[in-house]
C-alpha cells in the first residue's frame, strides 16, 4: 500500500504559513510511520493549507475541526 499523508489548517495563519504548518504537520506523521517500520518508498507527505476546509471556519470548535491529518490510500499493490 502506499499511502499520502495529507496535513491541513483552519483559515486563520497567512496563506505561506498555512502551507508550511500543513506540510510539517503531514511529514511529522509520515515520519512517525517510516520510524514505526513503514518502508519510507510506501509514504508521501503534503500540506494542503487551508485549502479544503470540512466544516466552515466560522467557530473555535470549526477551525480546531479543520486542523487535522487525513490520510489516503494511493495505491494497492499485490
Amino acid at each position: 500500500v502506499v499511502l499520502e499523508i495529507g496535513g491541513h489548517t483552519n483559515n486563520r495563519p497567512t496563506d505561506d504559513f498555512a502551507d508550511e504548518l500543513s506540510t510539517n504537520r503531514a511529514k511529522a506523521v509520515a515520519d512517525y510511520l517510516i520510524e514505526k517500520g513503514i518502508d519510507p518508498k510506501r509514504v508521501v507527505h503534503k500540506g494542503y493549507g487551508k485549502r479544503y476546509p470540512l466544516v466552515p471556519n466560522t467557530s473555535a470548535e470549526g477551525r480546531k475541526t479543520n486542523q487535522r491529518v487525513e490520510i489516503k490510500i494511493l495505491k494497492v499493490t499485490e
